[in-house]
């Protein structure tokens, strides 16, 4: 505690999560306590106060900690204030205003839109997301607001902490949606991926094509429904969403092009957190690509200051500027939950395991793959239970089958988008070597949802919250033996 209290990376560290805790708290009670302006009053008030006990470095961190989770308190009754809940849901067709948070997902004859913050009838704010069934209207993408005409319908009005993804509202219009306001950078976003998707098209059959576009830039709206639920049944789904490898290429890409064309080190990291921030707007500003995102500027704005990235610091950070400026996406955003679950658990679980599994062979990086699959898959164990109601037995042994072939498919899939630019021609090489592996990786999902080992098994929050801490200490007791055994 006393190392902790000195420590500035530390203290930043409690900081932050003492924060995410107060949002935390509310989220399990989201009722308007209307005592928001007290909360955040309060909170504010801890910082002079941990001034004050400058000296004393225990009490500085309590005030400061304290402080933090009043703050996340009050910021998450903010935000509930004045929001209706699925009881109270407008009767009847009414006309709404929303911004599309997802790309949108085109099918034959119509089209599927995600909307967030949705208002209606003098700004009146509905919690959650809103899932649109339209007919097709050219252009929509993430960012830009919209309005609709529609009858409201609640998901699931007996059970909101099992919102998919935040949408806790359903409705099918009759007339194509209006476009109120298209986000400033839209239009380059649009053709970009109108780009990206002709080449690929053009270079690979289905449903590899598709495959390689949820790689790469995570547009998974051409996914064929059987390919996206042999993902989902294997418990690899989330190799079709962009994470953090993707953020990672990306920026060691763009560095290396602004190195080679001369540009100085701060003007580099600069100009390749302005590249991760086109990346973000291309791949869908998704709670996992917003998290990746944020992560990845905070190691550029380390290396502008010149100071070590901490991963834990910048993974609680991250959360924490998210849920400040969404606070319920903890609650109603299930891959916010599940993305930061993940990162987690592959630091403070895969290492430690990795040597625990002596018996695994290290050939091809099986031994980590197998660790941090298991790592990652313990830690959102809760939040996929609680969610989909499934036990995942053979979700680490699906990973480790297709998980070393993913980075693989991503640079063949690179050299497809960035050659083929060039030419349809000068794309083939590289297309024909990225078969090999996306179809591998279909066949492996495909296989291993055939299996029979999908248990189901719902919990309930009480269940859940017990599991989160039993596995926080078991990461607690296996960091420790890992600890003892390096001295």
């Amino acid at each position: 505690m006393a190392g902790m209290a000195r420590s500035p990376s530390k203290i930043l560290f409690a900081v932050t999560v003492s924060f995410v805790a107060g949002v935390a708290i509310h989220a399990a009670d989201e009722r308007d306590w209307e005592a928001a302006s007290w909360l955040l009053m309060a909170g504010a008030g801890c910082a002079p106060a941990a001034w004050a006990a400058f000296h004393r470095p225990r009490l500085r961190l309590a005030l400061l900690c304290a402080g933090a989770a009043l703050l996340g308190l009050g910021r998450y009754d903010a935000a509930m204030a004045g929001r209706l809940g699925p009881m109270n849901a407008p009767a009847g067709e009414r006309i709404y205003r929303t911004v599309i948070a997802a790309e949108p997902v085109i099918r034959e004859r119509n089209m599927i839109l995600t909307g967030d913050r949705v208002l209606f009838f003098d700004g009146v704010l509905l919690p959650g997301k809103i899932q649109i069934i339209a007919s097709s209207a050219p252009n929509l993408g993430s960012g830009d607001e919209i309005e609709i005409r529609c009858a409201l319908m609640p998901t699931e009005p007996d059970a909101p902490l099992r919102l998919l993804d935040g949408v806790a509202w359903r409705c099918q219009t009759r007339s194509p949606p209006r476009l109120l306001y298209r986000a400033g950078s839209r239009s380059t976003v649009i053709a970009i991926k109108s780009h990206v998707r002709s080449v690929v098209a053009e270079s690979l059959p289905e449903p590899e094509a598709s495959l390689l576009l949820g790689l790469v830039i995570g547009d998974r709206g051409g996914i064929p429904n059987d390919v996206a639920d042999d993902f989902r049944s294997a418990g690899v789904s989330h190799v079709l969403a962009v994470s953090g490898y993707n953020v990672a290429k990306i920026a060691d890409a763009a560095l290396m092009f602004f190195a080679l064309v001369g540009l100085r080190r701060r003007r580099a990291l600069i100009a390749t957190a302005a590249a991760l921030i086109l990346f973000a707007e291309i791949a869908g500003l998704g709670s996992p690509v917003i998290r990746a995102t944020v992560m990845g500027g905070l190691s550029l704005a380390a290396g502008l200051l010149r100071r070590r990235s901490d991963p834990n610091n910048a993974l609680a950070l991250a959360a924490a500027l998210m849920l400040a400026d969404e606070p319920s996406l903890l609650r109603h955003d299930v891959s916010f939950a599940l993305s930061f679950a993940a990162v987690w658990g592959l630091a403070a679980l895969g290492r430690p395991l990795e040597k625990e599994l002596g018996a695994v062979p290290e050939f091809g990086g099986l031994r980590k793959i197998l660790a941090e699959t298991l790592g990652a898959t313990l830690a959102t164990l809760p939040f996929t239970l609680l969610t989909f109601g499934r036990l995942p037995l053979l979700a680490p042994f699906a990973n480790a089958a297709i998980l070393p072939f993913v980075p693989a498919a991503m640079a063949f899939g690179f050299a497809v988008i960035i050659l083929g630019s060039l030419h349809p021609i000068l794309a083939f090489p590289a297309a024909f070597a990225a078969m090999a592996p996306l179809r591998w990786m279909l066949s492996a999902a495909a296989a291993f949802a055939a299996l029979p080992w999908n248990i189901p098994l719902p919990v309930g929050p009480a269940v859940a919250a017990l599991l989160c801490l039993w596995i926080i200490l078991l990461a607690y007791a296996l960091n420790r033996r890992t600890d003892r055994e390096n001295l």
